[in-house]
């Protein structure tokens, strides 16, 4: 029999619906009220002992409990969508963009009881780790010199100096013979402080200037972050320097553009920033969620405050896509 045109699409038509009909599908009601009730109970043990600001985590936990009292949740059976609820009513009392709620189940993850977890097992995953950033360059996707002898360094992330450390310092000392420096955090969502620490040695001289001490709820610790004593390479005092940010800079990127501009060394160009100042961690609340609590604040060395929800306020304020214009024109102009 021959097969004609029209009737081979037929067959592959009803083939790929046949197959489909046996393809297993991925539940997506399978969050029952019992874990509902138990992660949220947790959430207020978990915010109660570690979140940064007590009164604050009696409010959000309150919020919580009396909507599961209420039923709120009962009709929000998948966990993505849970998810997304929990987030936002964690962020409903004070807008703590860090603090949130985090779908990561067990069971996508190897279970690490049923092996033994050698010493060569973490320096394989650091490897690994430290070769995936290594592709992206280390967060450091663009370095040149523009004409007037202007640098520009776009900066995508602020990673560990044990990665990241040789990078940064190559990239200082090709920017060191510039007039003007522009560093571009836009779109950059934070990381490291260690980074944060040796970029800004660089643009100051003398004995190590105080940045910020970062204050912990839990431990009541007290961590002061520094200027470097030495870095290696020329130091740029004088250089101007600017900075450009956006509604989307967050966390340690915020933190880089806040200490510059207290202390009066960089000149912030943009639109404000995202306003999350807190350091916290991820926590577990069973195999399926964890939650990201902030469990610190930050006092700045100048300003004693910080940025939390209120962000940085540019010194010269644009739209986003016009901040590298504007500041390559103001470094043109003032040098």
């Amino acid at each position: 029999m021959k097969i004609t045109l029209p009737v081979l699409f037929l067959l592959c038509f009803i083939f790929f619906f046949t197959f489909q009909s046996f393809i297993k599908k991925e539940p997506t009601t399978n969050l029952s009220q019992t874990e509902k009730q138990t992660i949220i109970h947790k959430i207020d043990s978990l915010l109660s002992k570690n979140y940064v600001f007590p009164e604050v985590a009696k409010k959000i936990s309150d919020l919580l409990l009396t909507n599961l009292k209420k039923g709120t949740y009962d009709d929000i059976n998948e966990y993505v969508a849970f998810k997304e609820r929990i987030t936002e009513d964690l962020r409903s009392i004070n807008q703590d963009t860090h603090l949130r709620l985090i779908y990561r189940p067990e069971s996508s993850k190897e279970n690490m009881s049923e092996r033994i977890y050698t010493i060569q097992d973490s320096i394989a995953e650091i490897e690994e780790y430290k070769n995936k950033l290594r592709k992206q360059n280390f967060g450091f996707s663009e370095l040149k010199i523009l004409d007037g002898n202007v640098g520009y360094l776009k900066l995508n992330h602020f990673h560990s100096t044990a990665f990241c450390g040789e990078t940064a310092v190559a990239a200082m000392n090709f920017l060191s013979n510039s007039d003007a420096i522009i560093i571009d955090i836009r779109n950059n969502y934070g990381g490291s402080p260690e980074l944060i620490q040796l970029l800004t040695t660089y643009f100051f001289e003398g004995y190590p200037i105080h940045l910020n001490t970062f204050i912990y709820r839990p431990t009541n610790e007290r961590n002061q972050t520094w200027t470097l004593p030495y870095v290696l390479g020329k130091r740029m005092p004088t250089v101007k320097l600017y900075i450009l940010v956006n509604e989307k800079t967050f966390s340690a990127a915020e933190e880089f553009a806040y200490n510059l501009q207290s202390l009066k060394r960089a000149t912030i160009i943009g639109s404000k920033t995202s306003g999350s100042a807190h350091p916290g961690e991820e926590m577990k609340i069973n195999n399926n969620f964890g939650i990201f609590i902030p469990t610190g604040r930050v006092e700045n060395s100048v300003t004693h405050t910080d940025w939390e929800g209120v962000g940085i306020i540019p010194n010269v304020e644009t739209e986003s896509e016009e901040a590298l214009d504007t500041a390559y024109k103001l470094a043109i102009t003032e040098n």
